[in-house]
């Protein structure tokens, strides 16, 4: 049976329908790549402070500009900045808690994350028993101002925000 032309202008027009329709667009996918690293960095931030209030330890989230890396940890408060006291590990995985941004993704405002007013701008967040955000500036303790973590991918944004007083943690 002889193929016109016709036919075969039909068939790749239905073939592309069919890609279409079957492959996620590069914007959607990059959506949801932005949407996950949200989300991951929400979960990261509610564990440590879930952790310092089952605790009643301090614990914190540390952003490391040089890697764009956020990890959390039980916080030393005998040193300045706050150290490392013992790495807090997934409950379910068992790895240490941290998220690496992506290589196309950026944070804003970096590289210190949270403010804290009059004790300035800093890459570590702490969270103390009662889950309230702090740091402590030369022996002097200073509340989260604002946590306003903006996460951008190409020309999409979500905004990852840590309330104040109560360290509640939210994704817009």
């Amino acid at each position: 049976m002889p193929t016109t032309l016709a036919s075969v202008v039909a068939g790749l027009a239905l073939l592309t329908l069919l890609v279409s329709l079957l492959l996620p667009s590069a914007a959607t996918t990059e959506v949801q790549r932005l949407e996950a690293l949200a989300i991951q960095l929400e979960e990261l931030i509610r564990i440590a402070h879930r952790e310092a209030v089952r605790t009643g330890t301090p614990h914190a989230v540390f952003y490391d500009n040089n890697s764009s890396q956020f990890s959390v940890f039980q916080a030393d408060l005998s040193s300045e900045p706050a150290g490392n006291a013992g790495t807090v590990y997934h409950q379910v995985t068992k790895q240490p808690v941290t998220l690496r941004m992506s290589g196309n993704s950026t944070l804003t405002p970096s590289p210190n994350p949270f403010n804290f007013g009059a004790g300035g701008s800093k890459n570590t967040l702490l969270f103390d028993n009662w889950g309230t955000p702090f740091t402590v500036t030369n022996t002097v303790t200073f509340g989260l101002a604002s946590a306003n973590l903006q996460i951008t991918a190409g020309s999409n944004s979500k905004s990852v925000t840590v309330a104040p007083l109560t360290g509640r943690v939210s994704v817009q």
